[in-house]
């Protein structure tokens, strides 16, 4: 595990392909819920492991996901690809790490990437388009600011607009691919106007942080 005060570098970013692949989460409540629920739709055969409890019960009631109402163990690790740990427990996270590595699996706990192996940046999903957003672990609350305001602009017209150009796609010859993406593309533009906070000005990025005594400088 790496050495908090260390400044790490930041994390290669990359699209996993989890179709029919096995994947396990360990926790309980809605946090275990949104994450099993976001595997599944990436075509994930989920586990769940978590106690049994009203909307675990209904989850699993209403999904595909395979849900064990007991903790996991060791050879729960065999041939998972990932474990996902959503409870926020530190020694817990510790413990699950050791067993998906010994059987080769990536771990992540959420909210803890000193103990991860990767981290869930913010995504922003418009029909076939998916923008993530990740400040590297350095300021999570930012990164969901700019996933919402992508949701924002990136309206029921957009999606109409990429759904048509992925179809176009679909149906272009690869000889012509490129050719046709750039007469598709030509003429979108997305803007977004940036308001920052009154707190923050180009001489007061410079001012120490009030809630704290260090000088940022």
């Amino acid at each position: 595990m790496r050495d908090a005060t260390t400044p790490r570098p930041p994390y290669h970013l990359v699209a996993l392909d989890l179709a029919g692949r096995r994947v396990a989460v360990v926790g309980a409540g809605q946090e275990a819920v949104r994450r099993a629920t976001a595997l599944l739709e990436a075509g994930a055969r989920v586990e769940l492991y978590a106690p049994s409890e009203g909307s675990v019960a209904a989850f699993a009631a209403r999904t595909a996901v395979h849900w064990f109402a007991r903790p996991f163990t060791p050879d729960d690790a065999r041939g998972v690809v990932l474990v996902l740990h959503t409870d926020r427990e530190r020694d817990r996270s510790v413990t699950l790490r050791r067993h998906a590595h010994a059987t080769g699996a990536l771990f992540a706990a959420v909210d803890d990437p000193e103990v991860s192996d990767f981290i869930h940046p913010a995504i922003a999903r418009r029909g076939p388009v998916s923008v993530a957003v990740s400040t590297h672990g350095q300021a999570p609350a930012l990164a969901r600011v700019l996933r919402e305001a992508l949701d924002a602009a990136l309206d029921e017209r957009f999606v109409a607009f990429a759904d048509r150009v992925a179809a176009i796609r679909r149906t272009t010859p690869r000889e012509r691919l490129g050719e046709r993406m750039r007469e598709l593309l030509e003429g979108l533009r997305i803007d977004l106007r940036l308001t920052l906070p009154p707190w923050f000005t180009a001489e007061g990025a410079a001012r120490p942080d009030p809630y704290t005594d260090t000088d940022p400088r």
